[in-house]
């Protein structure tokens, strides 16, 4: 069955739940957020919780995140460059501590992080550059003030 809807070309839309579960069934990622969410909703249903904790819902990131080890085909081979960003975005403590390979999630997490820290490096710079240059005009017209020159024309 699953051969034939694989060589037709189907659709998930057009497969049977048996099919999508037997699909579904491979994946341990999944099972294992699967099982979770199900103890969660258990949980709450018992106790009456009606929302979320902040620590339940750092245990629920976490245990979603693949924390295995990684090879060619789960990872990327991380260059000098993104060890260091790597390590300044505190994904890891330090640049011996990364593995060969890192996870793509991983990457994408340090990527997020380094594009918060670039945006708020160029805002800090412009705005520095932007007040000292705003100084230093400042510093230049009350000298030429007590100077005695007067602008008559701008050029």
């Amino acid at each position: 069955m699953l051969s034939s809807a694989i060589r037709c070309g189907s659709h998930a839309s057009r497969m049977t739940p048996a099919v999508s579960m037997a699909i579904r069934r491979f994946d341990p990622l999944e099972a294992k957020m699967a099982q979770k969410r199900a103890e969660v909703i258990q949980q709450q249903e018992g106790e009456g919780v009606k929302y979320s904790t902040k620590d339940d819902f750092k245990q629920t990131v976490q245990d979603s995140r693949y924390q295995g080890a990684a090879d060619a085909e789960t990872g990327h081979v991380p260059t000098k460059w993104q060890k260091k960003f790597l390590v300044l975005t505190k994904l890891y403590p330090s640049a011996a501590d990364i593995p060969p390979y890192v996870h793509n999630g991983t990457m994408n997490r340090m990527h997020d992080r380094m594009r918060v820290v670039f945006i708020v490096t160029a805002s800090i710079f412009f705005f520095s550059t932007f007040y000292i240059a705003e100084r230093a005009m400042a510093e230049k017209i009350a000298r030429d003030r007590d100077a005695g020159v007067v602008v008559t024309r701008m050029n």
